[in-house]
């Protein structure tokens, strides 16, 4: 029997959102925890298999339910924010003006400075200003999926 060790009602939702999101981009086929827990018993699986063969894995040997839950979430906040190929549907990614990027910059500024004050240049940090743009909108997505719970 798999056990989601989560803190409380708002975690739950918070992760069945997440769950939703990555299913309504085809990062997955079946959003409910089940099928979380069958994804993590193939990967904890295969982690096991690699070690056996005397291969390096990266991470932990085996995942829990949530640290797995916790690991997947990770992953498709990452796969949008990234564009990546695995979403086919390319229509969910909306244009991204280099005005905006500009705009997020000059607002942001902080997010680029360093420990002596010094700035790295726009050029340097377009596309990471990118990916915060999509990691807003996947998170805003997922806000308004949890309205609708």
């Amino acid at each position: 029997m798999m056990t989601f060790d989560f803190l409380d009602k708002k975690e739950r939702d918070y992760s069945m959102a997440s769950l939703m999101q990555a299913y309504r981009l085809g990062l997955i086929e079946n959003p409910r925890l089940a099928a979380v827990e069958q994804r993590r018993q193939v990967e904890n699986r295969r982690r096991r298999e690699t070690l056996e063969k005397g291969e390096t894995i990266y991470g932990p040997e085996q995942y829990s339910p949530i640290a797995y839950l916790y690991h997947e979430l990770t992953e498709f906040k990452l796969a949008y924010a990234s564009e990546s190929a695995a979403i086919d549907n390319r229509e969910v990614f909306r244009p991204i003006s280099r005005e905006e990027t500009r705009r997020f910059y000059e607002i942001h500024k902080d997010l680029f400075t360093r420990y002596q004050g010094d700035a790295f240049s726009y050029e340097d940090v377009e596309l990471i200003i990118r990916k915060k743009i999509r990691e807003k909108e996947y998170e805003d997505a997922v806000q308004n999926i949890l309205c609708q719970l």
